[in-house]
């Protein structure tokens, strides 16, 4: 039962021997290729409420910025002294640029505007009081507490965000997580400053100067690579983010195109930043020091939305393959998920059997030529009824839950239809039970056909 293309030979040409797409999907031209590509991009950025899920991480983002930038200048501050202090205080005056920029482009009367420089200098001396208050003590240890419970909570919904684009249901357990962001807390601050310290340090202006004039053009080629060494900086960043959040295995290659399509548009909102800017000069005339809380959302929801469509071209490039297929599957009869379901368990018992690695959903979707997604949606009913078990150690991958010989035709499709719920009352009202005596021996019939069908007797 494999959807695998055939090798027989006929008298075709050699193009028809190119490996046949999934349920009969024709092969496209290249360029329909791209079209489809932005086009799913687009249509999966929308379907998983993305603008959506980045306001509400823009709001998270507001309550737990404070305790992530305390833990970050204590951890900084315990191991680089006052030298890790001041490179933080630097990145909060960075954060507070970042969240309410100023045009570098033509835009002459924004750029000088005494209130924009006033509103960075003012956001900046808030978040600092903020910290500050969380590291003399003054909330006390219920309030300390209470923040760093934001703070997990806010990496919770990260998490939970990029798990659902690449259609992962169950996320880390609570033990992985608290390793992982912990770990994200502490290592994250040191290779902040580390970052700090390469691109604005006072050693980086001599030595910029001194390798320029180099001969042979290597000087303006290492010019040119210092300008771009933030832009560099900010593309690892981001493609290291997509690669380890999500709770499932992601390529670097995707990782990386995400991570150059989310940088890119972050630097493209820097330079356009002036359209949501001038809110800083308007709002500081009518609401005075309140008026920076609306201009630090807007800026926090355009950095997640962009993060977030970083992310969704990650899993559209990594499923490049069968995403032209994705209109085509969204409309899938319940019969083509049972089909899907039997290859997943021949697949992971055919493993199994061989003693080769276990498959995890991603190369199972790889190998069947199919959307991550719906793997993941036909595995989570498999796993539930335990012909399915997921292994996290010493490898990660899916194995089968019970012996191959146990395991019936009638159990997959069973876990499909079924699953772990309840049979509808379809005697509770009028006619129900004479179509339950109709409709039981065709149940049963079938039933017990697919009983005496067994899992390794569809894997000779």
């Amino acid at each position: 039962m494999s959807d695998r293309p055939s090798n027989e030979s006929s008298s075709a040409p050699a193009a028809a021997k190119v490996p046949r797409p999934a349920f009969g999907l024709v092969i496209l031209t290249r360029w329909e290729k791209a079209r489809l590509f932005c086009s799913a991009v687009a249509k999966s950025f929308v379907s998983n409420r993305c603008p959506v899920r980045a306001s509400a991480l823009a709001y998270s983002n507001l309550l737990a910025l404070v305790p992530v930038l305390a833990v970050a200048l204590s951890v900084t501050s315990s191991l680089l002294k006052d030298e890790g202090t001041e490179r933080i205080e630097k990145f909060i005056q960075q954060v507070a640029a970042k969240l309410t920029p100023e045009s570098k482009s033509a835009f002459g009367q924004l750029q000088s505007d005494p209130k924009v420089q006033e509103a960075r200098k003012q956001l900046a001396a808030y978040i600092d009081e903020f910290i500050q208050n969380t590291r003399s003590g003054t909330l006390g240890v219920t309030g300390m507490v209470a923040l760093l419970a934001v703070g997990i909570g806010m990496l919770v919904r990260i998490e939970d965000t990029f798990n659902d684009i690449w259609g992962i249901q169950d996320g880390r357990s609570w033990f992985s997580r608290i390793v992982l962001y912990w770990a994200a807390l502490t290592l994250g601050p040191i290779l902040l400053v580390a970052v700090i310290a390469l691109t604005g340090s006072s050693h980086i202006g001599p030595t910029r100067e001194y390798l320029s004039h180099l001969p042979l053009g290597v000087g303006p080629l290492l010019t040119v690579g210092f300008r771009a060494l933030p832009f560099l900086i900010l593309i690892v960043a981001f493609a290291v983010f997509y690669k380890i959040m999500p709770h499932t295995p992601v390529d670097w290659p995707a990782a990386f195109i995400g991570g150059i399509v989310g940088g890119t548009l972050w630097q493209l909102n820097n330079l356009l930043s002036v359209f949501y800017a001038s809110r800083v000069v308007t709002n500081s005339y009518i609401y005075g020091s309140i008026g920076l809380v609306p201009v630090v959302m807007i800026g926090l929801y355009l950095s997640w939305l962009i993060m977030l469509f970083g992310a969704q071209v990650g899993y559209v490039f990594q499923n490049r393959r069968v995403c032209f297929q994705e209109k085509q599957l969204q409309s899938l009869n319940h019969a083509a998920h049972e089909w899907v379901a039997f290859q997943v368990m021949m697949e992971c018992a055919m493993a199994f059997r061989d003693g080769k690695a276990p498959p995890t959903s991603l190369s199972l979707a790889k190998l069947l030529s199919l959307p991550s997604r719906l793997v993941a949606r036909v595995v989570q009913p498999l796993l539930g009824s335990r012909l399915l078990a997921e292994l996290t150690h010493p490898v990660q991958g899916l194995v089968p839950g019970r012996p191959i010989e146990a395991i019936t035709a009638h159990d997959v499709l069973s876990a499909m239809r079924v699953g772990t719920g309840d049979d509808p009352a379809l005697a509770d009202h009028e006619g129900g039970e004479a179509l339950r005596r109709q409709i039981a021996p065709i149940r049963q019939a079938e039933e017990a056909s697919a009983k005496a069908v067994s899992l390794s007797a569809l894997m000779r």
